[in-house]
């Protein structure tokens, strides 16, 4: 799915897994800026979440195509390479550069080295989960 026209898809499936991931966690949000709600759940993590899995899935499908991934194995296996890195390197800057700390979660340990996405270990597991999940879902729903 590389036709432009085809980025609602995508950012419908980031809408429902982001959705499903606020409402179970969304107790576990509180940042130290002041973010708007919707119905109990922030709409910083939910936007930012849907934005990222929805660019992230248009990027790849380009990427994978430029590298001729032909298996559903290989495709998985350097998205999920991918998705990881650019997770880090989005919670990395968002802490260290524009100060965004979830108060809920500081008292947690971060990432090694980073000193990133101070959460609670099952909360790191979801978070590196959404990615393969994401593509997992796009890959049954359209091909």
């Amino acid at each position: 799915m590389t036709d432009p026209g085809t980025v609602w898809p995508y950012v419908a499936v980031a809408f429902v897994i982001a959705t499903a991931w606020m409402v179970l966690a969304r107790k576990e949000y509180r940042y130290n800026r002041r973010f708007p709600e919707v119905l109990g759940i922030n709409v910083f993590p939910l936007v930012s979440w849907t934005a990222g899995l929805a660019v992230m899935m248009m990027l790849f499908d380009r990427l994978a195509t430029a590298l001729a991934l032909r298996t559903l194995a290989a495709q998985a296996a350097v998205f999920s390479m991918v998705y990881w890195i650019l997770l880090l390197a989005a919670e990395t800057i968002g802490y260290h550069v524009f100060n965004i700390h979830n108060d809920r979660t500081a008292r947690c340990r971060g990432i090694p080295i980073l000193n990133c996405m101070h959460a609670p270990g099952w909360m790191k597991a979801a978070y590196f989960a959404m990615g393969p999940v994401m593509f997992l879902s796009c890959r049954l729903i359209f091909h």
